[in-house]
C-alpha cells in the first residue's frame, strides 16, 4: 500500500490541476508541496522541475529491477489518489520486469469497498504472493 504513484499534473484532473491556468499551477504547487514536504512554486509546476523534488514520494520512481513482487489495486473513482496516476506505476513495474498483479476496482474510490469480488481476489493474491515469495514453515 503506497500513496500516490506519481505527481504529473495531467493525472490530477480530479483536483483541476490539469488545467493550464495560473490558479491550477498555484494549487498544484501548494498541494504537491504539502504532500512532499517541499516548497514548490507555480513556475516549478509549469516547467516540470518540481518532479525531481517529488521523486522521494512517487512510488513509480522507486521501481527498479530489484523491486519486490507487488500486488496493487486502484479504484477508478478515487478522489484522493487520482486513478490516472497508476499508469506510471504499472509502466515502471513492466519496464523493470517485476512480478506484479494489478487489480482495478471499477466501482470503488479510495478503498475497494464497492468491489467485493475484486477485494476478495486481491486479498487471495496477496496471500499467494506471500506464500510464494515469503514462505513460512508450518
Amino acid at each position: 500500500m503506497v500513496g500516490p504513484s506519481s505527481f504529473f499534473i495531467e493525472d490530477w484532473g480530479v483536483y483541476g490541476l490539469d488545467q493550464d491556468t495560473d490558479e491550477s499551477m498555484s494549487a498544484a504547487a501548494e498541494l504537491f508541496g504539502i504532500m512532499g514536504g517541499v516548497e514548490l512554486t507555480s513556475e516549478m509546476i509549469k516547467d516540470g522541475s518540481y518532479q525531481e523534488l517529488m521523486k522521494s514520494i512517487s512510488a513509480y520512481a522507486w521501481i527498479n529491477e530489484n523491486t519486490v513482487p507487488s500486488v496493487i489495486a486502484y479504484g477508478t473513482h478515487d478522489k484522493v489518489c487520482p486513478f490516472k496516476t497508476v499508469k506510471h506505476l504499472v509502466d515502471a513495474l513492466e519496464k523493470n520486469n517485476v512480478d506484479y498483479k494489478y487489480f482495478e476496482a471499477t466501482h470503488s474510490g479510495h478503498g475497494l469497498q464497492n468491489d467485493d469480488n475484486v477485494y476478495k481476489e486481491f486479498m487471495e493474491t496477496v496471500e499467494d504472493y506471500l506464500d510464494k515469495y515469503m514462505p513460512v514453515e508450518r
